[in-house]
């Protein structure tokens, strides 16, 4: 799954967020290793547990995107590339 997403998510970070393909993978590893760990995390807990658990999230993200190393203007490419991502993405029915 992570060899995936890295194939699908890796061409639009390295041209859209200007990152090299090594910065790319680590995005694209850490947002993996993150998710799965969200996953898990946040199953069976109440709406106010979660906020704080998802904002402990966001902030190891951000450590880890700095250790990549990062710069400011690459780290809100990133997000701007994941947000135009998930505009895209098609909507699920039903829920």
């Amino acid at each position: 799954m992570l060899q995936q997403m890295k194939e699908k998510q890796k061409p639009g970070l390295v041209e859209k967020a200007g990152l090299t393909e090594a910065q790319a993978d680590k995005v694209v590893e850490i947002n993996f290793e993150l998710r799965m760990a969200m996953m898990s995390d946040l199953r069976g807990l109440n709406e106010a547990d979660r906020s704080k658990k998802i904002a402990e999230f966001k902030a190891a993200r951000e450590k880890k995107y700095s250790e990549i190393p990062l710069t400011t203007e690459q780290i809100k490419a990133v997000y701007a590339y994941y947000e135009d991502m998930g505009k895209n993405m098609p909507k699920k029915s039903g829920n």
